[in-house]
């Protein structure tokens, strides 16, 4: 009788010891992978700031000619069509 109850014990210690080591392997490797989403995140956030400061840093580009006979001829300024 006495040895069976330490079977049982010892069996229960056993499916214990699985359950807390598989709940902790499963908990550790969740939180990996949010830790490599906030880190993608944070990538992805770095790049797109840079991206609007250099948007709001770049100097606006000269309008070519073609541009220019374009905006002309849409305000009405000329009456031909500016050649392609």
């Amino acid at each position: 009788m006495l040895g069976s109850l330490a079977e049982m014990a010892a069996t229960l210690l056993g499916l214990a010891i699985v359950f807390f080591t598989g709940r902790k392997l499963i908990r550790d490797a969740a939180k990996a992978e949010v830790r490599e989403e906030i880190a993608a995140d944070a990538a992805q956030d770095t790049i797109d700031t840079r991206e609007r400061i250099d948007d709001a840093t770049r100097t606006p580009l000269p309008p070519d000619a073609a541009r220019e006979r374009l905006r002309r001829f849409g305000a009405g300024e000329t009456g031909t069509p500016p050649e392609r």
